[in-house]
């Protein structure tokens, strides 16, 4: 899967989608299953998640870095089964959308 493209001081809304043996979605995890998050660069891109569903959150970007930043999310079962699926994200400058001069202090010379 490729990066997913992100301009910095953007949010972007993300669901973990866990399916069964047959490829069907599980809409919610069993009250054993563990699920947490990790950042491989939150200078970067933080997981902010959602306090209703542990499958649901947005990340966020800082407004002044930009580079690569992967979120991952560790589900273990009570069975012992290990799930680690990872957002990999690129984060950008936004387009420049404005130019002016900032005058100095005046100097004698």
């Amino acid at each position: 899967m490729p990066r997913t493209p992100v301009t910095n001081g953007q949010s972007l809304p993300a669901t973990v989608d866990v399916f069964d043996e047959k490829g069907k979605r599980i809409a919610a995890l069993p009250a054993d299953a563990t699920v947490v998050y990790t950042e491989s660069n939150s200078q970067i891109a933080q997981w902010v998640p959602d306090a209703s569903d542990p499958l649901k959150g947005k990340v966020t970007t800082l407004h002044d870095d930009v580079g690569d930043a992967d979120i991952t999310a560790t589900i273990t079962f009570a069975d012992g089964k290990v799930f680690t699926p990872v957002l990999e994200l690129t984060v950008t400058n936004s387009a420049p959308s404005t130019a002016s001069f900032t005058p100095g202090t005046p100097e004698n010379e």
